[in-house]
């Protein structure tokens, strides 16, 4: 399963903190592979606090670079 825009995830308001939690609900209770993006999200506060903390705990973050898509040959790859 793949969640993108997580960034936009505020875990201050209810409804952030509510999508987070639901989530973690699935992610328990589905046998499947969840994949998170988003842009910075060790720097916006989705990891931090106690329920950040928890979430954090969770996955594995995995860095990555825009692909590049100038040329055929880079589309192509």
């Amino acid at each position: 399963m793949l969640v993108d825009e997580i960034h936009n995830l505020n875990l201050a308001t209810r409804g952030g903190a509510e999508s987070s939690d639901q989530l973690k609900y699935l992610a328990e209770r589905i046998p499947a592979t969840f994949i998170y993006a988003g842009i910075d999200v060790e720097h916006v506060g989705l990891f931090t606090g106690v329920r950040g903390r928890q979430i954090a705990g969770r996955f594995t973050s995995i860095a990555s670079t825009p692909f590049i898509y100038g040329t055929r040959s880079q589309r192509d790859q």
